[in-house]
């Protein structure tokens, strides 16, 4: 162990002893050995803990953990988190919102000390008990093979990398290490609780295989090695594909240029995939197989689609982009207006109206020769003259309503399902919903890109308008200025 360490730190992460190391400390067995093996080999330290506040004994572990610190001279910051509480809020199980909240006060912690990096204890047992619960659920070699000695980025941080010193100790040689020194480390007895699948895997999984072969362990991890070392390899291949194929990311959604991602073979588009999802979901658990090939199947297939992932993620098809996002994210899609703020506006008699953080509706009345003024103006899709009369008790925009009709100024007063004409002008399914319609209260009067309805059509009677026009608003401009 004392070799193991340092060379890990030196050599593989490129850290020295005067290094600020912030230590995750939980006062069970691996942790507090790391803390002591660090403290030994003289490496400069900040312990953090985390009091999920689950246990009965969670109080006294946090006591624990500060008494050990302060008998080293190493100084200590702890929190208390409702982990529970933070599980219900964000769908989540107890092990998935204990394992974020943990790691976002660790690398909170390390910002805030200009620390060099955060490390945590796992060990070679955790890794090969890793591996098996990746294998259960159907994870390819990205998942199996196993944790990372040294991540960076991480899904917590682009700059502070997240090392595991003793990936390669097994738990056998730290309980030794520690009976060694006369520490006796806190047991958490949820490690016991069969409800929780490592824990199954540990005490129950684990055992059985080893009747079948004694080495188990040691394979299961040299198998992790071998992936984790070939995972590097692939890793950049994946990103000069990513780098190809990638169109837009942020914390929302993920775009890709749907022909490139389809001449990719079919191994890279799942690694694509996975990579999208975890920039969208740092920290969580990897995407299962089916949805990852639900997901390429989607983004393969010839006409324009689009489907949902479990109940937190969607995937859509444009015929030109693909787009993984998280429910709800609209993805960008200049030439469909979107009003994604509000489900009505109601319109001024003059200026402007900002539908949502791009599109932007110019209000104008019109008094004098309406039809003559009209008929000498460029009129395009996104610009509308309606007659005064029908507009003359209010207008407003809104978004689509279940059993809208309208009535397009070619039918003659004729209507026709709303649906069927967002279906006919191909404007995309998931862009419907939030599609701007002009309306007074009794119908239908413009869809902006289309058409104005009959009634509200100018003629040479006409003695107002209200002259409509839609722009998009260019994107890092702070004046109102407009696409041509």
């Amino acid at each position: 162990m004392f070799a193991v360490v340092p060379r890990v730190l030196q050599e593989r992460c490129q850290l020295q002893p005067k290094d600020l190391l912030v230590v995750g400390v939980s006062g069970g067995p691996d942790s507090l050995a790391l803390m002591r093996l660090l403290h030994q080999l003289d490496w400069k330290l900040m312990i953090a803990h985390v009091n999920h506040q689950l246990r009965r004994t969670a109080d006294q572990e946090e006591e624990g953990v500060h008494r050990w610190a302060e008998a080293i001279g190493v100084p200590c910051i702890s929190r208390k988190i409702d982990v529970a509480d933070y599980a219900r809020k964000h769908s989540l199980t107890i092990e998935e919102a204990a394992r974020i909240c943990r790691y976002r006060f660790l690398f909170e912690v390390a910002e805030e000390r200009q620390a060099k990096a955060v490390l945590v204890a796992h060990t070679a047992d955790d890794q090969v008990e890793t591996f098996l619960m990746h294998l259960l659920r159907g994870s390819g070699g990205q998942g199996l093979s196993g944790m990372k000695v040294y991540s960076l980025p991480n899904p917590w941080s682009q700059t502070l990398p997240l090392v595991r010193p003793l990936l390669s100790v097994w738990r056998s040689q730290i309980v030794a290490y520690l009976a060694e020194i006369g520490i006796e480390p806190f047991i958490d007895e949820s490690n016991f609780d069969l409800t929780y699948t490592r824990n199954r895997i540990r005490n129950s999984l684990l055992p059985f295989l080893e009747t079948y072969n004694p080495a188990i362990r040691k394979l299961l991890w040299q198998t992790a090695q071998l992936l984790s070392d070939e995972e590097e390899v692939l890793r950049a291949v994946e990103d000069t594909a990513w780098q190809e194929t990638l169109t837009f990311s942020n914390s929302e959604l993920v775009g890709f240029n749907l022909e490139r991602f389809r001449g990719l073979p079919q191994a890279l588009r799942r690694r694509l995939i996975r990579r999208a999802y975890q920039t969208l979901y740092p920290g969580l658990p990897l995407l299962e197989f089916v949805q990852i090939e639900a997901i390429v199947n989607v983004f393969l297939d010839r006409k324009r689609t689009h489907r949902k992932i479990g109940g937190f993620l969607s995937c859509i098809n444009d015929g030109n982009q693909a787009y993984l996002l998280k429910e709800g994210a609209i993805p960008p899609h200049p030439q469909y207006p979107q009003m994604t703020n509000q489900a009505r506006l109601d319109l001024p008699n003059h200026g402007t109206l900002h539908l949502d953080d791009h599109w932007v509706l110019q209000v104008e009345l019109v008094a004098e020769e309406p039809f003559s003024r009209m008929r000498k103006a460029v009129v395009d899709a996104f610009e509308a003259w309606l007659d005064f009369e029908v507009c003359k008790n209010g207008i407003f925009v809104r978004v689509p309503q279940p059993g809208d009709r309208f009535a397009p100024l070619a039918m003659s007063g004729h209507t026709a399902k709303l649906s069927d004409i967002f279906i006919n002008r191909r404007i995309p399914a998931w862009l419907r919903k939030a599609y701007p319609l002009v309306c007074n209260e009794t119908q239908i009067l413009w869809v902006p890109g289309y058409t104005i309805s009959h009634s509200a059509r100018l003629t040479p009677q006409s003695c107002a308008a209200v002259h409509l026009k839609l722009f998009r608003v260019q994107e890092g401009v702070d004046d109102l200025t407009v696409e041509k």
